[in-house]
């Protein structure tokens, strides 16, 4: 995946833990675990994929972007989030 993780204007420390994200694999792990999300759940928002999979914090909705980029998956309707209750996009797989 080519994202960038951290700005450039970001603390160096931000920077520092982009670099072992990319190194130990967890990038790419947590990639597969949206898509398995995606798969499993089609449909959801990001918010409801996350506490579907016991995620928190954008671990999942952080990698949809590069995800969409990829062609990997689509974006479907808006709708009320069960999570946030607020009108959020749904994925699904591509």
């Amino acid at each position: 995946m080519n994202q960038t993780l951290s700005r450039v204007n970001d603390p160096a420390n931000s920077s520092l833990a982009a670099d072992a994200i990319e190194r130990d694999g967890t990038l790419g792990r947590m990639y597969r675990i949206a898509l398995d999300l995606i798969t499993a759940h089609p449909g959801q928002t990001a918010n409801e994929l996350e506490k579907i999979g016991g995620y928190r914090d954008g671990q999942i909705r952080k990698r949809l972007k590069a995800l969409l980029d990829q062609g990997l998956i689509t974006r479907g309707a808006s709708r009320e989030s069960t999570v946030t209750g607020k009108m959020n996009a749904t994925y699904y797989l591509a």
